[in-house]
């Protein structure tokens, strides 16, 4: 038998035993009547008994690793909101008098639509605004992608763009017109933003699970020594058998660690310049293989 398969197998399953073993142990420190009367029981056999404490020891570290992931998952997207409501406050005085956002009626074929205000200062664009990963998206998705629309940068960009289409030969001229008029339309450029964010949070969602194995790995383990010292800390003010300094110093090194490593992770994840050079990577590896017929239907 191959024990590193089975290893892989039950991975997981043996992390989780690691916190919940602590629980039940510290439950027979507290309760060591119940712990021998269970072992006294005559009716069940020693297999069920195993049985028993290791589904009662995989209940117990999941719950554990649940609760301690959850409080640090919390606070790190709490630090992240925090970081995006700032961005958004500090780009909304930046974003006032652009006319994004203004109703108006869609453009019609060859009509070109007022030319926009340049601002005094753009806001920062978002990452699925980027030109380049727009054109690696739509090289992905071929025929299925959306129009890429880039707002004029200044009034010299559209006056610019108006000349080069009127200088163009019918049909190409209707058509460039067309699409100086949906360029020109803040409603119509909003609602293609929309899109193209769509794509980027579905890409996320594909390229988030890619974690390679050996780092999920040890993510895992981290977690669940993480979750075992977090066991002994708050039992220890009411077991006198774990107020040992070679008890508590380990469990304190331990806690710090997971916290640390899945904080950092979650921070990773959640950062925009990560997803993009995840996506970047990612799309980059499989343009014209391909594969983004099923991923992205």
């Amino acid at each position: 038998m191959d024990w590193t398969k089975v290893i892989d197998k039950f991975f997981g399953f043996l992390c989780g035993m690691i916190p919940g073993s602590v629980v039940l142990m510290v439950a027979a420190l507290h309760h060591s009547d119940v712990w021998t009367t269970f072992w006294k029981v005559g009716y069940l056999g020693y297999q069920t008994k195993l049985a028993i404490l290791i589904a009662a020891a995989f209940v117990a570290g999941s719950t554990v690793n649940s609760v301690l992931g959850a409080i640090v998952g919390g606070v790190s997207s709490g630090v992240s909101d925090r970081k995006r409501q700032r961005s958004a406050q500090q780009a909304a005085p930046a974003s006032q008098g652009t006319g994004v956002g203004q109703a108006g009626p869609p453009p019609q074929p060859g009509q070109v639509w007022p030319p926009p205000q340049p601002p005094s200062q753009p806001p920062p664009p978002e990452y699925w605004q980027d030109y380049s990963w727009r054109n690696l998206v739509t090289a992905y998705l071929g025929k299925a992608a959306p129009e890429n629309l880039q707002a004029f940068v200044d009034q010299n960009d559209y006056d610019e763009a108006v000349t080069l289409a009127n200088a163009m030969p019918q049909p190409d001229q209707a058509r460039e017109l067309a699409k100086i008029a949906k360029r020109s339309n803040p409603a119509y450029l909003q609602h293609n933003d929309a899109v193209w964010q769509s794509y980027w949070n579905h890409l996320h969602s594909i390229t988030a699970q890619r974690m390679d194995t050996p780092m999920a790995r040890a993510l895992t383990l981290v977690s669940a020594y993480g979750g075992a010292s977090l066991v002994v800390l708050v039992s220890a003010p009411w077991t006198p058998l774990l107020r040992h300094w070679w008890i508590l110093l380990p469990s304190i090194y331990f806690l710090l660690i997971a916290v640390v490593e899945v904080f950092t992770v979650n921070m990773q994840a959640s950062d925009p310049a990560q997803l993009f050079e995840q996506q970047w990577q990612y799309l980059r590896a499989h343009v014209g293989k391909g594969e983004q017929v099923s991923e992205a239907s």
